[in-house]
């Protein structure tokens, strides 16, 4: 080690609404709930006593802005109730429509990188990530050398995209009694990493072999029980900005590091890939917009004082340049449609021939750009690491 330097919606069912509306049951959500609000059903009321979906909402406040300006470009009309969330968008109704959006963001989040596991895998070796993990663990070892690990956790691992460049990189410099945990809430990611270890360990690296994984959520780790203090090392790779209550990841991921231990963590400022992506499908379908990346997770000063407020110190946040090479656009281009869940859930009310529209749409704004087909588009990161 390092030195001393689901929640559930009151009232589902009969409470909510006078219409024909079904109850919530282990979790799953009920369309018919949001087509009864969307639809205008004059007596739709929702109950404001649910302190942990409160809570939720305002920690994604910009994320659940941009869901409600999403309504508003559909001109959808919603019932008449009080907005007590506090958010000032001036608008009847918009505390329950935000409500119903915020859940279903959080089932189809989940269902989406779970779909996507597999051929996500691909990143963990190529793509822009890559470039940024290798950076994020420099930047963590010149801090804290991974030669002296006690336990490293891999938070919101995905495919174990860092964990992997870790090991490739400083395995042989890991004690032999250096405990590895690859940890995320989505079962299918877990499954892919739990593959990709046997298949990495058949090829004969055998560090494999000592990686533990888990289907954790990173905003709760005392739901699961690990104890305070059980990790010299913890790495977030691309994680902060998705989660529902990102405040509470700090707070957790502080309570179970090490005294003196290291967290390392990536964000996005700006995604040109992205970009592209999201300028195509309003194109084809005006007002389908991506989520963006919230304020707080997009600029170096913001994540130094998320890091600070959450009980870090020694708080460094430094912007990194990283890219999206191509030698063909399409791959890339059909990959990211296909496979990147905030995509994937804009598209699921697209057609079959609006998405091959919107992909068309991109290709050809990158044949005008990068004649030869080869090219690459830029994205700005931010590489940040604190100590307890």
């Amino acid at each position: 080690m390092c030195g001393p330097d689901g929640a559930t919606v009151k009232g589902y069912g009969e409470d909510i609404c006078q219409g024909p509306c079904h109850d919530e049951r282990n979790g799953s959500f009920s369309d018919d709930i949001e087509e009864v609000a969307l639809a205008g059903h004059e007596n739709a009321t929702v109950k404001e006593d649910d302190a942990d979906l409160d809570e939720a909402i305002r920690g994604r406040h910009e994320q659940l802005r941009n869901e409600l300006h999403f309504l508003h470009q559909r001109d959808l009309r919603v019932s008449p109730c009080e907005d007590e969330v506090g958010i000032g968008v001036g608008r009847p109704g918009a505390s329950y429509i935000l409500r119903l959006r915020a859940r279903r963001l959080l089932f189809e989040q989940t269902e989406s990188w779970d779909e996507s596991a597999s051929a996500l895998l691909k990143t963990a070796s190529e793509g822009p990530t890559t470039v940024l993990n290798k950076a994020l663990l420099e930047k963590i070892n010149t801090i804290c050398p991974f030669a002296s690990a006690t336990a490293i956790l891999d938070t919101g691992c995905g495919v174990a995209q860092v964990l992997g460049s870790l090991l490739g990189t400083y395995g042989v410099s890991l004690p032999v009694e250096t405990r590895l945990v690859a940890a995320d809430l989505s079962p299918g990611m877990i499954s892919v990493v739990d593959a990709r270890r046997e298949a990495e360990v058949s090829a004969g690296n055998s560090i494999w072999n000592r990686v533990e994984t888990a289907i954790w959520d990173a905003q709760n780790l005392a739901a699961v029980g690990v104890p305070d203090e059980t990790f010299s090392h913890i790495t977030a790779g691309l994680v902060l900005f998705m989660v529902e209550r990102p405040q509470d990841v700090l707070l957790e991921t502080h309570r179970v590091l090490c005294d003196g231990g290291l967290f390392g963590m990536t964000s996005f400022r700006s995604v040109q890939w992205m970009d592209l992506v999201g300028e195509a499908l309003n194109a084809i379908k005006p007002g389908s917009d991506l989520p963006p990346i919230p304020a707080a997770w997009a600029s170096t000063q913001s994540i130094a004082r998320q890091l600070e407020d959450a009980g870090f110190r020694d708080v460094t946040a430094e912007e990194v340049k990283t890219y999206y090479e191509f030698e063909d656009p399409e791959p890339m281009t059909r990959f990211n449609v296909a496979n990147i869940p905030s995509v994937k859930m804009v598209t699921a009310e697209f057609s079959a021939d609006e998405v091959e529209k919107a992909i068309q749409w991109m290709l050809q704004w990158l044949a005008e750009r990068f004649s030869s087909g080869k090219g690459k588009l830029e994205g700005i990161a931010i590489v940040a690491t604190a100590r307890k």
